[in-house]
C-alpha cells in the first residue's frame, strides 16, 4: 500500500485500469473454466447414457438366448471409447452374464443394479445402469462405468488457455492504459 502512494498520478491511473482489467477478465475466465467443466461433464454422461441404452437393446438377444459370445462381442465395440473402463451384463437374478474391462481381459464386475434406468456421478466416474428388455419385461442389466480423463483433458486445455488469454490482455492493457492516461494526467498536472 505504501508503494501505492508513492506512485506518480499517471502510474496510479495505468496500475488501476490494468488491475480492473486483469480482475475481469479472472472472473470471466474461472466461469469460463468452470462451464467447461460443468459442460464437458453432462455431455459425456448423456453419451454414455446413450452408449448403454444402445448397448442394452442390441444384447437382449444375446442374454435371452444365452448367447455370451453374441454379449461379448457387443461389449467389445466399447474399445472404441477410452473412456469406458468397465461395462457388464447381468441376467435377471444380478448373476454376471458377460463383461469388458478396458483394454485387457476382464477382471472385475460392475455394481449390479436392479430397476430402471439410473446414472450418476461419483467422484472420477460416471456410472450408469440400463435394464435389457425384452417386450417390456426386464431380462437382465448393463451396467456401465465411465472415467472423467476427457473432460480433465478438456478442462486443462481451457484453464492454459484463460492463463494465456489473461496474460496477453493484461499486457494489452497495460500498454494501451499507459497511452490513454496521458489523456487524464497531462490536463491534471
Amino acid at each position: 500500500m505504501l508503494r501505492l502512494k508513492r506512485l506518480s498520478l499517471a502510474q496510479k491511473l495505468v496500475a488501476l485500469s490494468t488491475a480492473t482489467s486483469i480482475i475481469a477478465l479472472l472472473i470471466a475466465s474461472i466461469a469460463w473454466v468452470v462451464d467447461t467443466w460443468v459442460s464437458g461433464r453432462d455431455s459425456l454422461q448423456q453419451e454414455v447414457q446413450s452408449l448403454s441404452k444402445l448397448i442394452a437393446d442390441r444384447s437382449n438377444a444375446a442374454l435371452a438366448f444365452s448367447d455370451v459370445q453374441l454379449a461379448n462381442q457387443n461389449l467389445d465395440t466399447l474399445s472404441a471409447l477410452p473412456n469406458i473402463v468397465t461395462a457388464c451384463i447381468y441376467d435377471k437374478n444380478g448373476n454376471l452374464f458377460a463383461g469388458y474391462y478396458r483394454g485387457k481381459a476382464f477382471t472385475r464386475e460392475c455394481e449390479f443394479q436392479a430397476g430402471l434406468a439410473t446414472s450418476y456421478i461419483d467422484g472420477n466416474a460416471i456410472h450408469h445402469y440400463e435394464p435389457i428388455l425384452v417386450d417390456g419385461d426386464i431380462i437382465g442389466g448393463l451396467s456401465v462405468h465411465s472415467d472423467l480423463s476427457r473432460v480433465y483433458r478438456r478442462l486443462s486445455h481451457a484453464a492454459v488457455s484463460a492463463l494465456l488469454i489473461v496474460f496477453l490482455a493484461g499486457l494489452i492493457a497495460y500498454v494501451v492504459s499507459s497511452r490513454l492516461q496521458r489523456v487524464i494526467s497531462e490536463p491534471v498536472l
